[in-house]
């Protein structure tokens, strides 16, 4: 995946989650976590493209509309972003074997997912440790 903390016009999708039906009424933790996603891309120069907002659905829900919408924006053959923001491995998924797709969907898509509460390097162990964090944090 590319690094993002060395380039300078680098493209990303935000992508939150708010579990609950009356957490999402409340909007306030969505709009958390977009302020955050947007504040950590600010300081990093990277451009927010588009922001995906999946509401009242759990974590290990694989039939969420936007993550899916923007997973399918992410990795096709024409993509337009270089990664993908969230503020945490558990806002994407709760699902671990989800979890694993994202990741090698990603990768082969040349497309780095950037975390704003959680900080792993490139290395295999980082990465398996990502994936782990998607099961339980």
């Amino acid at each position: 995946m590319k690094n993002l903390e060395t380039s300078q016009s680098k493209r990303a999708y935000v992508y939150c989650r708010v579990p609950t039906d009356a957490q999402a009424k409340q909007l306030t933790l969505s709009d958390q976590q977009e302020a955050d996603a947007r504040k950590l891309c600010e300081d990093r120069g990277i451009a927010v493209v588009r922001v995906f907002t999946d509401r009242g659905f759990n974590g290990s829900d694989r039939n969420r509309p936007e993550i899916n919408r923007m997973l399918m924006l992410a990795c096709g053959e024409d993509h337009q972003v270089d990664a993908v923001v969230a503020c945490a491995m558990s806002r994407i998924t709760r699902d671990l074997e989800f979890s694993v797709g994202v990741h090698d969907q990603l990768r082969r898509a040349e497309v780095e997912m950037t975390l704003v509460y959680q900080s792993f390097e490139n290395s295999h162990a980082d990465r398996l440790h990502q994936i782990l964090t998607s099961w339980k944090d």
